[in-house]
C-alpha cells in the first residue's frame, strides 16, 4: 500500500466523514484527509461517523473469564449470549451467559463494570466444561458490536456509494470477518470473485 502511495494513520481516531472535493473527506485528530471512498470496520466505534450506522449497530458488553485447565479442550461457540470456550496462549477463554443479564447488556458501554449475576454463571460453565479441579484466574469484560437482526453489515451504504461497512460481526468467528474483507475488497476492485451475500447487505436494513 505504501508502495502504491498510500498513507497511513494507525492510532489516529476519526471524528467524522463528510463530502470532500471528489469523494469523501475523513476528519481525525491529527487533521483532515480525503479519500474516494471509506471502508467502515470500527464495530460499535462507528455509530457516530454515520446516520446509517448509529440506527443499525449497537455495543454489547462482554464478560469473560481465564485461566490455565489441567486438559485442554477443542473450542467451541455458541452465540447469541450464551457460551463460547477457545484456547488462547495456553490458557482456556469462556465468553458468554449474557443471559444472565435481563437485557442481554445490550447498549451497555461501561467495560469497567463486572455483572455478578453473569460472572456466577461463567464460573458455573467453567466448572462443567473445563472441570472443577480447575479455576480460572482472571476476569474482564469488553464490547461486541452487534446489529438490529443479529447479521453483520457488509457492502455499500445505503444512498452513499462511496462509504461501505464491514462491521457488526458481534462474536463471531473473525475467518468470517476475514473472508467478508476479501468479497469487500474484490468488488471495490471490480475483481473476478463471489458476491456478497444478500443477507449481509446493509440494504436490506431499509428493504
Amino acid at each position: 500500500a505504501l508502495g502504491a502511495g498510500a498513507s497511513l494513520h494507525p492510532a489516529c481516531p476519526v471524528l467524522a466523514i463528510g463530502d470532500g472535493r471528489d469523494g469523501l473527506r475523513v476528519d481525525t485528530v491529527r487533521g483532515s484527509v480525503e479519500a474516494e471512498l471509506v471502508i467502515v470496520a470500527a464495530g460499535s466505534g462507528g455509530r457516530g461517523l454515520d446516520g446509517f450506522l448509529s440506527e443499525a449497530l449497537h455495543p454489547i458488553r462482554t464478560q469473560f473469564v481465564a485461566g490455565r485447565a489441567g486438559e485442554e479442550r477443542p473450542g467451541c461457540t455458541a452465540q447469541q449470549g450464551y457460551l463460547a470456550w477457545s484456547q488462547v496462549r495456553g490458557h482456556q477463554v469462556l465468553e458468554g451467559c449474557r443471559w444472565a443479564s435481563p437485557h442481554l447488556e445490550i447498549g451497555e458501554v461501561d467495560t469497567s463494570v463486572v455483572n455478578p449475576s453473569i460472572h456466577a454463571k461463567l464460573l458455573e460453565a467453567w466448572s462443567a466444561v473445563l472441570g472443577e479441579g480447575t479455576a480460572p484466574t482472571h476476569h474482564w469484560t469488553a464490547l461486541q458490536t452487534g446489529t438490529c437482526d443479529g447479521l453483520p453489515l457488509v457492502g455499500h451504504l445505503p444512498g452513499q456509494p462511496r462509504l461501505l461497512s464491514c462491521t457488526g460481526w458481534g462474536g463471531r468467528p473473525l475467518a468470517l470477518a476475514l473472508e467478508a474483507a476479501r468479497r469487500l475488497a474484490s468488488g471495490v476492485l471490480d475483481l473476478p470473485g463471489p458476491d456478497i451475500p444478500v443477507r449481509f447487505l446493509p440494504q436490506r436494513m431499509i428493504a
